[in-house]
C-alpha cells in the first residue's frame, strides 16, 4: 500500500506545506476521495506515529515525509467521521479530530473582507477557538499559525516599502491575535483528550 500511496502523492504541494508556503492547505490536507477510497492526509511534526480512527477501525499512517507528513488511504465511498492519534518519540499519545475534515467557517464575505483590510473582528472568526460542528466538540485552527501567516503577509507589504492601511490593518490584527492567543492559552480547556 505504501507505494500506492506514495503515487498519489502531490509532491510539490507537500513541500509547500511542509515549508509552510501553502496558501489553501485545505486542498490537500484532510480526507479526499479518490479511486482507490478516501486519502487522508495530514502534517503532524514531531509526531513519532500517527493512525485514524474511524468507527472501530484503525489503520496506521505512513510517514511520507520525514518532517512529519502522514498519509493513509481508507477504504470506503464516503468520508468517514474519524480522529488522528499520534505518539511522540516518548510514547505520549493525542487524540483528536483532524481540522481539515471540517468545511471552512469563514464565509466569502468575511474572506473578502478580511483581504481587503477592512475586516476588524477576524480574530472571532480565525485561530483557535473551541467550537462544536457536527455534534463534534473540536479546537479549530491554530492562533499561533494564523499569527506566522499575516505575519508574512506583511513583510510581502513591505519588501514594496509602503506604509499603506493595508500594512496598519495587518499591524493591528497580528497585535490583536497575539492578545487573543494568551487568552485563550490561559483559557481554553484542553480538548485534545476528547
Amino acid at each position: 500500500m505504501s507505494d500506492k500511496l506514495y503515487e498519489m502523492m502531490d509532491w510539490p504541494e507537500i513541500e509547500s506545506v511542509v515549508y509552510s508556503e501553502e496558501s489553501e492547505p485545505c486542498k490537500i490536507l484532510g480526507p479526499h476521495m479518490t479511486d482507490q477510497g478516501i486519502l487522508i492526509q495530514s502534517f503532524l511534526p514531531g509526531a513519532a506515529k500517527a493512525s485514524v480512527i474511524a468507527g472501530k477501525k484503525t489503520y496506521e499512517m505512513v510517514l511520507e515525509d520525514e518532517a512529519g507528513y502522514y498519509a493513509v488511504l481508507v477504504p470506503g465511498k464516503k468520508i468517514p467521521k474519524y480522529k488522528i492519534v499520534t505518539e511522540d518519540s516518548e510514547g505520549k499519545k493525542k487524540q483528536f479530530y483532524d481540522p481539515y475534515a471540517f468545511p471552512g467557517q469563514i464565509t466569502i464575505s468575511e474572506e473578502q473582507q478580511f483581504c481587503a483590510g477592512i475586516s476588524y473582528d477576524i480574530y472571532e472568526k480565525l485561530g483557535a477557538h473551541v467550537k462544536t460542528i457536527n455534534d463534534n466538540l473540536i479546537k479549530i485552527g491554530d492562533l499561533t499559525q494564523t499569527v506566522n501567516n499575516l505575519t508574512a503577509e506583511l513583510a510581502a507589504y513591505k519588501s514594496e516599502k509602503k506604509e499603506t492601511k493595508e500594512v496598519k490593518a495587518l499591524k493591528e490584527q497580528i497585535a490583536t491575535l497575539t492578545a487573543e492567543n494568551e487568552k485563550l492559552k490561559n483559557e481554553t480547556p484542553n480538548v485534545e483528550q476528547l
